[in-house]
């Protein structure tokens, strides 16, 4: 597994289970470097209780995505989908005007 190097405030969400030792085993491998981390507990069953609205669910979502590897769209890739929906947009609005007029279509 590739291990990423991640900014300082880059936050990894893993599930695990506490033991009575008070040691943590982590259902999976998190995708970072080895070193120092600061764990936060939050009892699973009350996960959804002390999320503290949208923002937070947007950083988990976020955060997990990029645990995966995806780092979302830069602005290319922004520009290129908009250019592709006037596109479509744009044969969309044609096709309805040949429709609604196919007496202009036939003269030109």
């Amino acid at each position: 597994m590739e291990v990423l190097n991640m900014p300082a405030n880059f936050e990894v969400t893993v599930d695990a289970t506490l033991k009575g030792d008070g040691t943590l085993d982590l259902h999976e491998k998190p995708n970072l470097a080895p070193g120092p981390v600061t764990v936060v507990l939050v009892p699973a069953s009350s996960k959804a209780v002390t999320h503290g609205g949208i923002a937070d669910t947007i950083r988990h979502i976020k955060s997990r995505q990029q645990q995966r590897g995806y780092h979302g769209l830069d602005d290319n890739d922004f520009k290129q989908l908009e250019e592709e929906q006037r596109a479509d947009e744009d044969a969309y609005e044609q096709r309805w005007h040949d429709v609604l007029n196919p007496d202009e279509r036939t003269q030109g």
